[in-house]
């Protein structure tokens, strides 16, 4: 129950977050703010067209990473 009450203030306050940034940013220099992007409760990564961490995504990324590679 009280989740669901966090999440409700969330929606609410990403939405006027979304409309102030919208309200001050540059219109040739940025995009518009939505209350998606700013939301921390809503569902990211692969629902988004990200791609999900597992053990075997952090194996290929430690090729990048200076330093010992086990």
């Amino acid at each position: 129950m009280s989740d669901a009450v966090v999440k409700e203030r969330w929606n609410h306050t990403s939405v006027m977050w979304a409309m102030i940034g919208n309200c001050h940013r540059d219109p040739k220099k940025s995009r518009t703010f939505k209350p998606a992007d700013i939301h921390p409760y809503l569902q990211r990564g692969a629902a988004r067209g990200g791609v999900p961490i597992t053990a075997d995504n952090i194996k290929i990324l430690k090729v990048f990473v200076k330093g010992k590679n086990k």
